[in-house]
């Protein structure tokens, strides 16, 4: 059955991105900040999405198809269940999952305004800038690394039991399938389908690269 809302959920550095890219292509309108109980969605400052009659509308406007990114492991809609499909995207290398977030905030903190004006952000870089950039390594603290894992894990489990406990349809996609052979089934079965070609490119900056004790951290 095809949804009104679709809602990803991720506690982030899993291709969602990717995923939302594609749900657009296929006529659905893109929110982005799903921070809150309130969730007020929005992806520009003046527009902000609202809930009334059962549907979801902005600038008074009705919307019939809506696609979130969402950090809220306890985001619960607020319209009809049988309108709502929440996709959970989990990674299954969960210490290359937040050796990925502590590469991206540190990278977004060394670069300058100008310097990243020209690589574009983490989760969508610019391929056309390949002028070489230096970063001086990074030092990962192992418990530092532990912590992040283990906020994750709590992320996806009350994720999980938050649309099991609310009989909420959802589907987990997982980043290493979703990047793999397993790709075109995984749109079919969510009734989706790449239309245009997508703009996700690879980070240039990796954690291998950068992460000063990466082999001992794995």
């Amino acid at each position: 059955m095809n949804k009104q809302v679709v809602c990803i959920t991720t506690a982030g550095r899993t291709g969602s991105n990717f995923l939302c890219d594609i749900y657009v292509q296929n006529g659905f309108s893109r929110f982005r900040g799903v921070w809150n109980w309130d969730f007020n969605a929005f992806d520009k400052p003046d527009r902000y999405l609202t809930f009334q009659n059962d549907t979801y509308v902005i600038n008074n406007d009705t919307l019939e198809k809506v696609v979130f990114h969402n950090h809220d492991a306890r985001w619960l809609p607020h319209i009809s269940k049988d309108k709502i499909k929440v996709i959970l995207c989990f990674r299954k290398n969960k210490i290359l999952q937040q050796m990925s977030q502590i590469v991206w905030e540190y990278v977004d903190q060394v670069l300058d305004d100008n310097t990243k004006s020209k690589t574009g952000p983490a989760t969508a870089p610019n391929p056309d800038y390949t002028d070489p950039i230096e970063i001086d390594k990074l030092y990962v603290d192992p418990r530092q690394l532990l912590n992040g894992v283990k906020a994750i894990t709590e992320f996806e489990e009350l994720a999980l039991k938050t649309v099991q406990d609310n009989q909420i349809d959802y589907s987990i996609i997982y980043y290493e399938d979703l990047f793999s052979d397993k790709q075109s089934d995984i749109l079919q079965e969510l009734g989706i389908i790449i239309r245009t070609k997508p703009w996700f490119q690879k980070s240039r900056f990796q954690a291998r690269d950068i992460i000063e004790n990466y082999k001992e951290l794995l």
